[in-house]
């Protein structure tokens, strides 16, 4: 069975980096244009990641144990995981502190959208398949 392994240095990298870049945006956003962003958006990017941390972690961990099929199954699972988690993250924050509902579900998915195209960019760059 081919076995997919995630450089876990290099997965690491892209992800510092990425959530970095996306820090930066949101606080030159906060200084340019802060009508259009919430004053939620500190707990927006907190969640966002820290359940992308915490999927990187677990699938980087099966990579190392488990074949190419395995692998595939444990990423839609937590793909799947964390967008329920952030339905509900969103609901909550909407329902509770949201006083522009609309503003704030757009930013969150926003940045929802760049952790989700940013695991796939990881995911994509940092492995590789070997046959064992």
């Amino acid at each position: 069975m081919p076995k997919t392994i995630v450089n876990t240095r290099v997965a690491l990298l892209w992800f510092v980096t990425f959530s970095a870049g996306i820090a930066l945006a949101l606080v030159l956003l906060r200084s340019f244009a802060p009508q259009i962003l919430s004053p939620n958006y500190l707990w927006y990017f907190i969640f966002n990641f820290s359940v992308y941390a915490l999927a990187l972690y677990v699938l980087l961990m099966v990579s190392r144990k488990h074949d190419a099929e395995k692998f595939v199954m444990i990423f839609l699972v937590t793909t799947v995981g964390k967008m329920l988690l952030a339905m509900i993250f969103i609901l909550i924050m909407i329902m509770n502190t949201a006083t522009q509902p609309v503003l704030d579900a757009i930013l969150f998915m926003s940045i929802y959208l760049l952790y989700l195209t940013q695991e796939l960019l990881v995911l994509f760059k940092a492995r590789k398949v070997e046959n064992s």
